[in-house]
């Protein structure tokens, strides 16, 4: 979530990544999959939504990779 905070609020997946991969030095080998999932799992727009905290809306087409964080003011 730190990481749509410092990227302004919204950002493409690949901008996340390259943020995470700046930030830390322990990525396990399938890092991108659990970011993808734990966001798709915390999005009520994704079908993986967990049904619990809707912290993350997706922003055009879902496959886009356009994520937003909901609730987030500049």
């Amino acid at each position: 979530m730190s990481a749509f905070v410092e990227l302004g609020g919204t950002a493409h997946l690949s901008s996340v990544y390259d943020h995470i991969e700046r930030h830390r030095t322990d990525l396990s080998r399938t890092w991108k999959g659990t970011v993808r999932r734990t966001i798709e799992n915390h999005s009520s727009d994704s079908e993986a939504f967990l049904g619990k905290e809707d912290l993350f809306y997706k922003i055009g087409e879902l496959g886009s990779g356009m994520w937003g964080l909901r609730g987030f003011k500049k």
